[in-house]
């Protein structure tokens, strides 16, 4: 079930159960991306502070669903992506 696509490997498992439970239970459930520093996006970008400096988090987050409309993986239709966020461990400080 992994992909090969960075942006989605690490998501993805979280995403398909997420999505199976609510496909369990005939829900659609809308979910926000949190971009932290340093996570692999794609095959080709690691998102880190300073790749911020060149792109939006609207970017970050179209890769991520790219990704997801892309692939197939189960619990797909239990899942909207819906917004993101981006943090840095040092605002919760």
């Amino acid at each position: 079930m992994a992909s090969t696509d960075g942006a989605f490997t690490y998501l993805q498992a979280r995403l398909n159960d997420l999505g199976l439970q609510a496909l369990d239970k005939g829900k659609v459930y809308t979910v926000e991306i949190i971009f932290a520093k340093s996570y692999k996006i794609d095959a080709n970008t690691t998102i880190h502070n300073g790749w911020f400096n060149t792109h939006t988090v609207s970017d970050a987050l179209a890769k991520v669903k790219n990704s997801a409309a892309r692939l197939s993986w189960t619990g797909k239709n239990g899942i909207k992506i819906e917004g993101k966020v981006r943090y840095n461990y040092s605002q919760f400080r």
